[in-house]
């Protein structure tokens, strides 16, 4: 779409347990979407999907307006925050990367000699 940036949208719960504390996580359901420029959020207005009021809100916080579906037939609508966390850490300093998995990086020494086999070289 000439208005904003195609993206895949994942539907997902997490369930939080305290009383034993457990983490539940359901299956994603992909669907395809679209991320609005901001300065296009007006599309949205102009068909009726957002409010002024949500405009100006969702402008107010640095946001911007996605969707999924088709812009005319109900799409659904949300104003999204754009995370600078989102970045990939590993492609910029594999050192820093957050590994997400309980994991501790491996040590330096250790590193080098992992990526020397692997045919790459780390940057200090």
């Amino acid at each position: 779409m000439a208005n904003g940036y195609s993206s895949m949208v994942f539907d997902q719960r997490i369930y939080v347990s305290f009383n034993p504390f457990n983490v539940y996580v359901s299956q994603p359901e992909v669907k395809p979407g679209c991320v609005l420029r901001r300065s296009n959020i007006s599309v949205l207005e102009s068909r009726g999907l957002v409010s002024k009021g949500q405009v100006a809100g969702c402008k107010r916080d640095m946001n911007t307006f996605a969707f999924v579906g088709d812009l005319g037939k109900s799409p659904e609508v949300n104003c999204v925050y754009h995370s600078e966390e989102a970045e990939n850490q590993f492609m910029r300093d594999p050192s820093k990367a957050a590994l997400g998995d309980g994991n501790q990086p491996l040590p330096k020494d250790l590193r080098r000699e992992r990526a020397k086999e692997n045919g790459y070289s780390l940057v200090d």
